[in-house]
């Protein structure tokens, strides 16, 4: 009787797909830096991405660090020390630099257990998922373009276009929230009126500071997802198909 393998290379569940693949710790650290939080969301950690991501953004919130930043952009230095609350920002370095440290750890870490996943004499690959309440999903090739551009148009739909329902429901809510909460809703309606002036002056940049980051790591991340999840169909026929390319003797599946 075969044994089952002790790393699976992906499962196909009712909540989504899960796959090892190779990333890069020095990208994990990178997202970290932008926003503590989405390095783990990039590794796959997404419970951990969650929470220090929520734990990030109370923290920002209630330091005015954002707020703080804006005005030092906008060179008023004297102001951005006015509204700083230190009570608040001496807690942000602990998160940032934890978020940055645990994000590359995490990736070293899981991109040993892929070199150990393809070492393994049996592998296991699960490319569909059958549920009488969530459905149907399997394994199939996506278009990265498809996927950024609906990251894009609204963040979230790339990652539910690549079968990462979790994490979609994750970046929709954080994008959604923070465009409302920085009343980007009523800047875009003033400045499709043409109030360009009165759209500027709604917004709370405070909040509207999250809105680049995440929408960045949406696009691109959910790129990256389905080139990855073409790689993964690619290998896993390869990996069905080797014995039989190896020994044309071997009788075909049917079907």
């Amino acid at each position: 009787m075969p044994r089952s393998p002790l790393i699976p290379k992906m499962r196909m569940l009712p909540f989504g797909s899960a796959y090892l693949y190779p990333r890069s710790p020095w990208a994990a650290m990178w997202w970290s830096v932008l926003l503590p939080g989405f390095g783990h969301l990039f590794v796959g950690s997404h419970l951990k991405g969650v929470i220090l991501s929520v734990w990030e953004a109370v923290v920002n919130r209630n330091a005015n660090l954002n707020l703080a930043i804006y005005y030092t952009i906008v060179g008023e230095p004297a102001r951005a020390a006015e509204v700083l609350r230190l009570e608040w920002a001496i807690l942000y370095p602990l998160i940032y630099f934890f978020a940055i440290w645990d994000s590359y750890r995490v990736c070293v870490e899981m991109n040993q257990l892929c070199q150990l996943e393809e070492l393994q004499p049996e592998r296991y690959f699960a490319r569909i998922s059958m549920h009488p309440l969530f459905g149907m999903d399997f394994l199939d090739k996506r278009s990265p373009f498809v996927a950024a551009f609906f990251s894009l148009l609204a963040g979230g739909l790339g990652h539910l276009y690549n079968l990462r329902p979790i994490k979609a429901l994750v970046l929709t809510a954080w994008q959604a929230g923070t465009l409302v909460l920085a009343n980007g809703h009523k800047a875009i309606a003033l400045t499709l009126q043409g109030q360009y002036g009165e759209a500027a002056g709604v917004l709370d940049y405070e909040w509207f500071l999250f809105w680049p980051s995440i929408t960045l790591f949406t696009v691109v991340n959910a790129y990256t997802d389905a080139i990855e999840l073409n790689n993964l169909f690619d290998e896993e026929w390869e990996y069905r198909l080797r014995p039989y390319i190896r020994n044309p003797a071997i009788p075909r599946p049917k079907g």
